[in-house]
């Protein structure tokens, strides 16, 4: 008779799921997508971050520059309130937008002063031609200066004329009238009278003031002898 034998291995093993396999690999390529994908974005990111500094920083340079030009233009305008004779008699032609040198630097000024805006714009040609224009704007000021203080020293106005001896009598006469009207001791009437006579002989020599310059001078004058009254 025969018997049954007794089963001598462990539990049969569980069929392997392809399907489970397969949504397994699925989500380990999502999560990796999701990674990459994310990386990509975070990666991106920190480009932008990195252009918009170098943006920021290219601005902020122009901006220095630009300031430097506008605030050494403002002193030397204050010169023709603060100290007349230096600006009457040491570089005129800084005020002389017919000298070569000088109207450089206006079209430069003015060129940077067009593109500044109030936000920092986001296009990089814009940010580089403020940028170039600016600096451009500054290295001219600082020849236009240079050229005008020259040419001052040798005797040389408007025009690139060279002053012969009576007309640099002239400016020594115009020199004096200008001390004379900055005297606080002088009269309003002697004071604008010899401010006057300066301004004719500069003009007959070729000494070019603009207008709005010579009104800060008169400006100067009429201070300097209402504090002479007050003191």
């Amino acid at each position: 008779m025969l018997t049954d034998r007794p089963h001598r291995g462990g539990p049969a093993a569980d069929p392997i799921s392809w399907a489970h396999v397969g949504l397994g690999a699925l989500a380990v390529l999502g999560i990796a997508l999701a990674g990459f994908t994310l990386w990509r974005i975070g990666r991106a990111r920190s480009r932008a971050a990195a252009k918009r500094r170098d943006q920021v920083q290219r601005w902020t340079q122009g901006v220095k520059a630009l300031n430097a030009a506008s605030d050494a233009l403002i002193a030397f305008e204050m010169e023709f309130e603060n100290k007349p004779e230096a600006a009457y008699f040491d570089r005129p032609l800084l005020a002389d937008v017919n000298e070569p040198a000088t109207a450089r630097f206006y079209t430069a000024y003015g060129e940077a002063q067009s593109l500044l805006t109030e936000t920092i714009p986001t296009d990089d040609q814009h940010i580089a031609n403020f940028l170039k224009a600016a600096q451009e704007a500054w290295h001219a000021f600082g020849i236009a200066d240079e050229n005008a203080r020259r040419k001052a020293r040798i005797g040389v106005v408007s025009g690139d004329k060279h002053l012969a001896m009576g007309e640099r009598r002239k400016l020594d006469q115009a020199r004096k009238l200008l001390a004379q009207a900055m005297d606080p001791a002088a009269s309003a009437a002697e004071a604008a009278s010899a401010h006057a006579k300066a301004l004719e002989l500069l003009d007959s020599i070729g000494v070019v003031i603009p207008e709005k310059l010579t009104t800060k001078g008169i400006r100067a004058i009429e201070q300097r002898r209402q504090l002479a009254l007050t003191t």
